[in-house]
């Protein structure tokens, strides 16, 4: 996403951040200017809807929404006051240029949690930035579909967001990085970070 970023020939206000397996509406663009031009808005994201042509994942996609308040309030309550959301991939991210390149963009160094990672980062530096207390990750009331391909593989809604709390917790509240994440990643999940089957899996299918 760096590399992205890096290989623009032109040089936007904003920035949008977008899985491959991501279906975006139509005026997005226009929505993520429109959301921006808040001086107080810092980062934004949308609503996931994760579907398969087989099936939608309600419970699923009502989590992401969930978590991106519970999980903030959980393990940074004050930054959570201040205005900080925590951000997943799957929800599209968008941003000020600037501020991205002011935040040195993504932590290379982290094989997941990268999103929410960025949140934090940004966040900060819009108080900072801004003298402000308040500078908001922006949950955008609009809909953005992605692939169930990772939920339908795992078993479904329940298996996966057990995996998403552990690999959260382990993330925010012990501060497990790098290797460490990418190994519950792909024991739990199932996927490598390049969303392949892991190892693991195949070796399970193979069984």
């Amino acid at each position: 996403m760096n590399a992205g970023v890096h290989a623009l020939s032109t040089h936007p206000k904003n920035v949008l951040f977008l899985h491959a397996d991501t279906i975006p509406f139509p005026d997005i663009l226009n929505v993520v200017d429109e959301t921006m031009r808040d001086a107080k808005a810092i980062v934004g994201g949308f609503i996931s809807l994760i579907t398969t042509d087989k099936k939608t994942y309600w419970a699923m996609s009502y989590h992401n929404v969930f978590k991106s308040d519970f999980y903030t309030a959980i393990l940074y309550p004050k930054r959570y006051v201040l205005g900080l959301k925590l951000l997943f991939g799957d929800q599209g991210i968008f941003c000020r240029l600037n501020d991205f390149e002011a935040v040195d963009g993504y932590d290379e160094t982290l094989p997941i949690m990268e999103d929410a990672d960025l949140c934090i980062r940004m966040q900060k530096y819009g108080c900072s930035k801004k003298k402000s207390t308040t500078s908001c990750v922006r949950l955008v009331d609009r809909v953005i579909t992605t692939s169930g391909r990772r939920i339908e593989s795992m078993g479904g809604n329940l298996k996966s967001t057990l995996v998403h709390f552990l690999i959260g917790g382990a993330w925010g509240i012990f501060k497990v990085k790098g290797d460490g994440l990418l190994w519950l990643y792909e024991r739990f999940y199932g996927w490598n970070e390049r969303g392949e089957k892991s190892k693991q899996e195949k070796k399970k299918r193979r069984k």
